[in-house]
């Protein structure tokens, strides 16, 4: 008896080391076969070598990574205002959501709000600001001051990051993510588009949460685009005029920045008014969209 279960034993490994080899020859031909036409294949192989191997490294990372690789290093900003300044913010705010409760008016322009002067530390840096609230729609300002919406200027020939003019804003205003990647991809495109990127805010040496540091509209934008100094136009903000109609004449107003200093400037008031003209022209049907806008 003993025999025999040695002898079943021995045939069964014998079986697995015949169906082992089998495998293994099966599992080296194809892969024989690829290596041989990779050899003779110049294109591939130079495909295979310069981004293939990379990008599969790079999908194995996803999966395969340490902590040290998922930390990502997102730079701070530190706003330092008075206590006269803050109050006087708190109380611009307060007195804005007052007006909109109490019914007189559905919308407040965002020139209405005031400066206020403080300092920002950004990148071991300290700068001289202006700073204000920023927006019309209450979803900008109606949770705390320190998550509102914010517009700050930058004084003394100074640039932060590069810019003089800069918003902070709560990404979830901007979809989040997807804003941040609107706006890249906008610019990877050729478009004029505003520099944007993730920042933790202090406010007064209190974190308050990550912020969007946007690029405002200034000559530092129209630089960095590799674009000359003209009118920036854009679709006015009609969506709560009129009893709450939307663009209640069809198209929505085209409007510039900066529109007092576009209009002081004959060369910017030639070409703001030529944008105009065309837009207009489009709206009646007279020319056809391409002829309007670079699309």
């Amino acid at each position: 008896n003993r025999m025999k279960i040695f002898s079943n034993k021995t045939a069964k490994l014998k079986l697995l080391k015949i169906l082992g080899i089998l495998i293994v020859l099966l599992l080296i031909f194809p892969v024989f076969i690829v290596l041989n036409r990779v050899s003779n294949d110049y294109a591939l192989r130079e495909y295979i070598k310069e981004k293939f191997i990379y990008q599969l490294m790079g999908d194995m990372s996803l999966y395969i990574s340490t902590p040290e690789q998922n930390e990502i290093l997102i730079p701070s900003i530190h706003i330092e205002l008075s206590d006269s300044a803050m109050a006087n913010l708190a109380e611009q705010r307060d007195h804005r959501i007052s007006t909109l409760l109490s019914g007189e008016v559905q919308l407040l322009g965002s020139g209405q709000w005031e400066y206020v002067k403080g300092r920002a530390i950004y990148a071991l840096d300290t700068f001289n600001i202006e700073i204000r609230l920023r927006g019309d729609m209450p979803s900008n300002y109606n949770r705390s001051l320190e998550e509102s919406t914010m517009r700050l200027n930058i004084k003394k020939g100074k640039a932060l990051a590069g810019k003089k003019k800069l918003s902070l804003i709560r990404p979830a205003l901007e979809s989040g993510y997807y804003g941040y990647l609107f706006y890249k991809c906008f610019n990877d495109f050729g478009f004029l588009a505003n520099d944007i990127d993730f920042v933790k805010l202090y406010f007064n040496g209190e974190y308050v949460g990550l912020r969007f540091l946007q690029e405002g509209f200034s000559k530092e934008l129209l630089e960095s685009s590799d674009r000359r100094a003209g009118p920036i136009v854009r679709f006015k903000n009609d969506c709560v005029d009129e009893q709450g109609r939307y663009n209640p004449h069809g198209y929505p107003e085209m409007v510039a920045y900066s529109e007092k200093k576009t209009l002081k400037d004959p060369t910017l008031s030639a070409v703001y008014a030529r944008a105009l003209n065309k837009y207009n022209e489009l709206i009646r049907g007279n020319i056809e969209i391409t002829a309007c806008f670079n699309v």
